[in-house]
């Protein structure tokens, strides 16, 4: 039997609290916000979040992707 769970949704501050607490200390909104575009990641086909109730909440899935780009790019963000 397979049971369904809600996944833990995030909203983009916590996201860029998140990062600047794992010492991505100059990632901010702005560049949260280019990534996302920059990846299409609001296209709910890409499975990064969900839209509810005009909210967007990404799930642990995009945060999991912000912290590989603020890896790649750690130069720019700490």
């Amino acid at each position: 039997m397979i049971k369904e769970t809600e996944k833990k949704k995030f909203r983009p501050g916590e996201i860029v609290k998140t990062m600047q607490g794992q010492g991505f200390k100059r990632f901010n909104m702005h560049h949260h916000t280019q990534l996302w575009k920059r990846k299409d990641a609001k296209n709910q086909a890409c499975g990064f979040g969900v839209l509810v109730v005009d909210q967007w909440y990404w799930y642990e899935r995009w945060v999991c992707e912000v912290e590989k780009h603020c890896e790649a790019n750690r130069m720019d963000y700490v």
